[in-house]
């Protein structure tokens, strides 16, 4: 039984090796007396490590190509300024490392509370 009370199939094979086309997660419920089979493909979308996902149900595709707001992404303005900042810093540069951790806290006033990050 799944946490819902539904009768889970007798299916083994959970996850398939992954492959260039993405992995294939499995799962298969029994709703309202039927037998139910999903099939959820993660994949990546691009160069910056996006991932997409396809839900099949019972073979027919729910969803297709559905990008999930995850894997590599731009830093923030504040983020970079803050890099610049602590770079300059430690390059004993402290009026450009002023300037920088201005532009920082300008853009997000919290930037600075963990300066180590």
């Amino acid at each position: 039984m799944d946490w819902s009370g539904n009768r889970r199939s007798k299916r083994t094979n959970i996850v398939k090796k992954s492959s260039i086309l993405g992995t294939q997660h499995y799962f298969a419920l029994r709703i309202e007396g039927e037998d139910v089979d999903y099939t959820l493909i993660t994949k990546l979308a691009n160069d910056n490590l996006a991932v997409k996902v396809d839900l099949l149900k019972n073979g027919n595709h729910l969803y297709n190509d559905i990008l999930l707001p995850y894997g590599k992404k731009p830093k923030s303005p504040a983020l970079v300024a803050k890099q610049e900042g602590l770079k300059s810093l430690k390059l004993y540069n402290i009026d450009l490392a002023i300037k920088a951790f201005k532009k920082a806290i300008k853009a997000s006033p919290n930037i600075l509370n963990y300066i180590s990050n």
